[in-house]
């Protein structure tokens, strides 16, 4: 478990540093992509929509279910959510029309069967949605109104009383932000159902009006969900990462799309236990996940959240498979995994590392992308990139523990650990010397042509420091 224990690390020690970026999510907040922002006044009445161009990420609060929500499973965020959630009249909305719109879209088995399907039947599909969706708004109302009573947050109580009153979908048909042709309820460009929407207030005096970025409540949510812990039915157990008592997960966040690092839900179809106990024949719960290990909920938020971070912020992917390299102190580590001479800047080349003048290329002297590094095997590249990664390493203390990890997608669900490894300073940059004389090579991808488009990168090096890596002996010292 050392991996988790130096992510959590990784996040105390970042979060104490009060790096401000909203892609690191706080406990029981989620980095979500967004698509359009509902602003209301302090009397609950809407004022205006503003849909977001490109992609916009900001961090939402969720509880411990809905950080796995996926498919039919009904569990709401706790405030930005989609219309099936925070909107009273949605249901109205499942026409016949909209859903055989929806089902000409999407390539799936529900769908086909509904367009292949009888009057009665699309109908009888469409009530089963329709008592969905109610269920959903249910879910989300009840949530945000126990949450609203415990924090005594104006914004909170504001967004209650508006999603109450269930104008919502009206109001952006009245405002020209949807519209409702045909039977069909359509947006500028996306599904509505399908769009994340995120809340603003404006109160006078308060010049903040996003509620996706004030701290109170931020913090407020964090105190509810550790409060519905203590409320609720579940008793503190060991945490096998930080040795101390903690609320147990049940429910882990997912890495990469849907896939989970994670994961302890299976309770059935065991061919054989060992020693797992538990007999679900007379309905008791076996609970096999938490008799091998049992993590607290507090490091599941963080670990996760870091790891997410540090994936999307300085990670290497190449296809599912996502490589990291990281100090808990923050300072800038060098993958093994990026092209080695994408760290260089050939047009402004410090050659100090070169012994002999002569290794020198005349078209170093030249202001152009295409050097020639034959006429000496890449000696001098060689020295050039290896005193430019022990640039880095200056940057580091000699006791810093470095750390490399790379995760891979098995399915769209799973995720799993491939590699691990921990190195201090010195015989990591002595491994990414060894890889430099012993591996690396320059590889010219195409012949460019002046105002030409530019080869893509993606050389074929990473693929043999990717076998280097994962092989027997990965990344052992230099002999």
């Amino acid at each position: 478990m050392s991996w988790m224990q130096k992510l959590y690390r990784t996040y105390e020690f970042v979060q104490n540093q009060g790096l401000d970026d909203e892609e690191l999510a706080l406990p029981f907040h989620l980095s979500k992509a967004v698509h359009l922002k509902i602003v209301l006044n302090d009397k609950a009445e809407l004022v205006r929509a503003e849909r977001f161009e490109g992609k916009k990420q900001v961090p939402i609060q969720i509880t411990e279910k809905s950080s796995k929500r996926s498919g039919s499973t009904i569990a709401a965020y706790a405030l930005h959510d989609g219309l099936q959630y925070i909107a009273k009249t949605a249901k109205r909305y499942l026409t016949i029309e909209y859903l055989s719109k929806i089902a000409e879209k999407t390539n799936g088995k529900k769908w086909k069967e509904f367009l292949a399907g009888t009057d009665e039947e699309k109908q009888k599909f469409a009530d089963a949605e329709k008592a969905k969706y109610q269920s959903c708004f249910e879910f989300y109302e009840k949530q945000l109104s126990d949450w609203a009573e415990f924090s005594h947050l104006q914004e909170i109580n504001i967004v209650l009383r508006y999603i109450q009153k269930g104008s919502l979908i009206e109001d952006l048909i009245e405002k020209k932000y949807f519209s409702f042709e045909d039977n069909i309820l359509l947006s500028v460009k996306d599904d509505p159902f399908g769009l994340t929407i995120v809340w603003a207030v404006e109160i006078p005096n308060d010049p903040h009006s996003d509620l996706w970025s004030k701290g109170n409540i931020k913090k407020q949510w964090i105190k509810y969900q550790e409060n519905q812990s203590e409320q609720g039915n579940k008793n503190k157990a060991l945490c096998y990462v930080t040795g101390e008592e903690d609320y147990p997960v049940e429910a882990y966040p997912k890495i990469d799309g849907n896939a989970k690092l994670v994961s302890a839900n299976d309770d059935t179809g065991f061919t054989f236990r060992g020693r797992f106990y538990g007999d679900k024949d007379n309905g008791a719960k076996s609970e096999l996940g938490s008799q091998a290990v049992t993590l607290g909920r507090d490091v599941s938020q963080k670990a996760f959240n870091i790891l997410k971070w540090l994936i999307k912020r300085q990670g290497i992917s190449n296809g599912d498979q996502k490589t990291v390299v990281w100090a808990i102190s923050g300072k800038e580590v060098p993958s093994p995994m990026k092209d080695s001479f994408g760290v260089i800047d050939w047009d402004n080349l410090d050659t100090s590392a070169v012994e002999s003048e002569t290794e020198i290329d005349m078209s170093f002297e030249e202001k152009t992308s295409s050097k020639d590094w034959s006429s000496n095997v890449g000696k001098s590249a060689a020295e050039i990139i290896k005193k430019k990664l022990h640039g880095y390493k200056a940057e580091l203390e000699e006791h810093e523990q470095i750390s490399l990890l790379m995760v891979d997608k098995s399915t769209d669900g799973r995720m799993a650990l491939t590699y691990y490894q921990e190195f201090l300073p010195a015989d990591y940059f002595d491994n990414l010397d060894a890889w430099v004389d012993d591996f690396a090579w320059y590889q010219r991808r195409s012949i460019e042509k002046k105002n030409g488009k530019k080869p893509t990168n993606k050389p074929f090096g990473r693929y043999c420091r990717l076998r280097l890596l994962t092989s027997a002996t990965p990344f052992t010292e230099r002999h």
